[in-house]
């Protein structure tokens, strides 16, 4: 019987010893039935309307057999393809596996961009028996792993091996996984090179061992990406601004099936629309990510989609940070705490299905600084002041010692990355140290006595303090503290001498006049009380004159007039 290809809702039946059936389709997950992320089976083109996929993410490829005809050892072969670039952009750049494409819509999408990804959804075939089959042989232990080859090459300038191994370690090793109704004794992934000439094609073989008659295989393609989407926290896997998968304008790319055992398997493509596929958010926040304590600092995050939403967190925060103000804005303040540290600045960025985590390590300088004195122990004099540092990043400045008088003095201190620290200390002296002085017990007409020393201020216990004899000159005192601070007091004693009191007075010429009496003193010690000029009467007075030891002198003096003057009057005879 001459070979026949019929295509039934682009499930393909191909008339052999047995029949045929191909179901080739790829998952859709915006699909307006369905929950966003809910994935179904499509054989349309993927575009804006029934699809939502980021950059990077990678699209679950499905394709079932049924009534596989047997060959020669149960050995089989099955050639696909997939664009690998178009119009000088990349398109889908390598294979991965099923859980490679959950994983990385997870990472660079968020949860709720791919969910339920069951290769034995309802949408299958047909004939409608397809989805039976599909769901005993998934459900049972016929499976078998095939590793995809590493050496994809160079395309456009770009390193694609090197774009896969910085994928493999996030993601892991790549596998194109197969599941059958009898046992797969042995898989292989053979990569073919490219074909064509300005827009390059990937061409693969798969190869496995096995007698059953119905297979079903898992693979996805993933998307390529332009700029590294700093979420998966490697480098390395982009290929630069505007050269990956969303970037392709124009006519859809393909992912198309070629051959089963050598037999062409008709038009089998599935294909994707540049405008399904988005540039994912990536972290790029601005900010310090070394800073100093006590210091409040701003980080922004950078080319989200207008539209996006923000929350900042704090976490693993050994330096105390906490948040200032708002916490949901594309930039925030952070007042990073005053002790020596780090925390993890977290932005979670929001734009439609898309989240991202974007997190952010900041260490935070701090300098630990010590400062001391010695105490001044005499009134007036200075301090040394020693300032230190560790921590922070030396050189220092602002440390060593210092001079300083009494007083509250601050000093700064800052390390070779402009960190700074103040330290304040506040230097007590002493009162001022005073002696005084007081004579006593100077007898008349001897040249001896007594002076009293006393102290205030200072720090007592006093030496030098307390009553001492003393002789009559010019004497100095000294009175010590107990810091040892000095002060001096002095005293003059002069010589003790005989008091002479002399009382001159002037005469009385008429009687009952008055006299002038002048008392004055030479001899003991000046100044003198008594002294002075007086008027008197007739009589004897005495004066007494004291000077300045108490010595006193007395003189008397009597001072006569004149008889009072008579008129006789003469009489006639």
């Amino acid at each position: 019987m001459s070979a026949m290809l019929l295509l039934i809702l682009g499930s393909t039946t191909l008339a052999m010893s047995q029949q045929l059936s191909i179901d080739f389709r790829q998952a859709a997950n915006k699909a307006r039935q369905y929950q966003p992320g809910d994935v179904r089976w499509v054989q349309s083109v993927l575009q804006q309307n029934n699809a939502l996929y980021f950059e990077g993410m990678s699209v679950p490829q499905r394709v079932m057999f049924t009534g596989i005809r047997s060959t020669n050892g149960n050995n089989h072969t099955f050639t696909f393809s997939h664009k690998a670039t178009k119009g000088g952009k990349h398109a889908y750049d390598y294979l991965t596996s099923y859980d490679q494409a959950l994983a990385s819509a997870g990472a660079i999408g968020g949860p709720t961009v791919m969910v339920n990804l069951n290769p034995c959804g309802k949408d299958m075939g047909p004939p409608k028996s397809m989805l039976s089959t599909c769901a005993s042989i998934h459900g049972g232990n016929n499976t078998i792993e095939a590793n995809i080859p590493d050496a994809m090459g160079t395309l456009l300038s770009h390193d694609v091996s090197q774009s896969i191994a910085n994928y493999e370690s996030v993601f892991g090793d790549r596998i194109i996984r197969l599941w059958g109704n009898a046992p797969i004794t042995s898989a292989m992934v053979v990569f073919n090179g490219y074909s064509g000439n300005k827009d390059k094609t990937a061409e693969y073989t798969l190869m496995w061992t096995s007698a059953s008659d119905a297979i079903l295989i898992e693979m996805a393609g993933h998307l390529a990406m332009g700029p590294d989407v700093s979420s998966l926290m490697v480098t390395g896997i982009g290929y630069g601004n505007g050269l990956g998968a969303g970037s392709i304008n124009g006519a859809p790319f393909h992912f198309k099936l070629g051959r089963l055992d050598g037999k062409s398997l008709g038009s089998q493509d599935n294909q994707i629309q540049g405008s399904a596929i988005q540039i994912p958010i990536s972290c790029d926040i601005t900010g310090p990510a070394e800073t100093c304590a006590g210091t409040q600092t701003t980080y922004t995050f950078n080319n989200a989609p207008g539209g996006s939403s923000y929350f900042w967190s704090l976490s693993s925060n050994s330096s105390g940070a906490t948040i200032v103000g708002s916490a949901t804005g594309s930039s925030v303040v952070v007042d990073v705490g005053n002790a020596a540290g780090e925390f993890t600045l977290t932005a979670a960025v929001r734009n439609g299905a898309q989240t991202v985590q974007c997190p952010m390590t900041v260490k935070v300088n701090a300098i630990t600084s010590s400062i001391s004195h010695t105490p001044i122990l005499c009134f007036g004099d200075n301090s040394t002041v020693t300032v230190s540092a560790t921590d922070g990043t030396p050189p220092y400045k602002g440390t060593g010692t210092f001079t300083r008088a009494a007083g509250t003095h601050s000093f700064t201190i800052a390390d070779a990355n402009g960190c700074s620290t103040t330290e304040t200390v506040t230097i007590t002296e002493p009162t001022q140290l005073t002696a005084s002085s007081v004579t006593s017990g100077i007898t008349c007409n001897v040249n001896s006595g007594t002076v009293t020393v006393t102290a205030t201020g200072g720090t007592p216990p006093y030496k030098g303090t307390g009553t001492f004899p003393c002789g009559t000159g010019s004497q100095v005192y000294t009175v010590t503290d107990a810091n040892g601070c000095t002060a001096t007091t002095a005293i003059l004693v002069r010589a003790a001498t005989g008091l002479a009191v002399f009382v001159n007075a002037t005469p009385i010429l008429c009687n009952g006049d008055k006299s002038t009496i002048t008392v004055a003193a030479t001899g003991g010690a000046p100044p003198y009380t008594g002294t002075g000029t007086f008027n008197r009467g007739a009589g004897t007075y005495s004066f007494t004159v004291t000077d300045a030891n108490n010595c006193s002198g007395t003189k008397s003096i009597t001072i006569t007039e004149p008889s009072p003057l008579s008129i006789a009057a003469a009489g006639s005879t």
